[in-house]
């Protein structure tokens, strides 16, 4: 599992941000998917959701969990 959360600086940190990721997701399922498929699907539904000054990057059997409570607190946890 993983968790990242970040605060951007200004707005347009996100698209590198997002291409980081995406590099990272890509790697980690190439070594995965040799030996352990399971590790590798996780990384199949893992979930980036960038807004304008936050970014939540999560793996894990709770991503989707994760991302609702991100969702939330950017709301103001209502």
């Amino acid at each position: 599992s993983e968790f990242l959360l970040v605060k951007f600086k200004n707005h347009d940190q996100h698209e590198e941000f997002k291409q980081i990721i995406e590099t990272r997701i890509h790697n980690q399922k190439q070594i995965f998917e040799g030996y352990a498929p399971k590790q590798a699907d996780l990384l199949n539904h893992s979930v980036i959701d960038i807004h304008p000054n936050y970014a939540l990057y999560s793996v894990g059997n709770f991503a989707k969990t994760m991302d609702e409570q991100f969702l939330q607190g950017l709301k103001g946890g209502k």
